[in-house]
C-alpha cells in the first residue's frame, strides 16, 4: 500500500490509518521531504512517536529538510535530533549537523552541493 500526501498539514487520523497495515512481516517507511513545513502539523504528535518509538511499531521514518529553512523551534524534528540519526547531506556550514545531534566537522562541510550524496 502507498499512500502519498502532498500538501502542508496532514492529519493525525490520515496518518494513522497509513499506518494501520504495519506489521512485522509488512514494516512501513514513511518518507516526508521539506519536514520543515510540517514542523507544526496536525500530525505532529504521531510524527514525533514515530521518531522515539517507531523500529518498536515496525515502522520507520526518514525525514528530508533544507538546512536553510528549517524553524527556529523544531517542533517535532527535535526528536531527531534526540536520537542521533540521520544523514546530511552536503552540509554548509558546521551547525548543521545540530539537526540531527552531531558535530559536523570542518573537513565536510562547504563542498559543493551534490544531490543525492551524504
Amino acid at each position: 500500500m502507498v499512500t502519498c500526501f502532498v500538501r502542508d498539514n496532514i492529519g493525525h487520523e490520515e496518518v494513522k490509518e497509513a499506518l494501520s497495515s504495519a506489521s512485522p512481516d509488512e514494516p512501513v517507511v514513511v518518507v516526508v521531504d521539506d519536514a520543515e513545513v510540517l514542523d507544526k502539523c496536525e500530525a505532529e504528535r504521531l510524527l514525533k512517536s514515530l521518531v522515539q518509538h517507531g523500529f518498536e511499531e515496525v515502522t520507520t521514518l526518514v525525514v528530508g529538510c533544507r538546512e536553510d529553512k528549517l524553524p527556529l523551534d523544531f517542533g517535532w524534528l527535535e526528536e531527531t535530533k534526540k536520537g542521533h540519526r540521520g544523514l546530511l547531506l552536503s552540509p554548509q556550514d558546521r551547525s548543521t549537523g545540530n539537526v540531527i545531534g552531531i558535530t559536523t566537522g570542518d573537513a565536510i562541510i562547504g563542498w559543493p552541493v551534490a544531490p543525492g550524496q551524504g
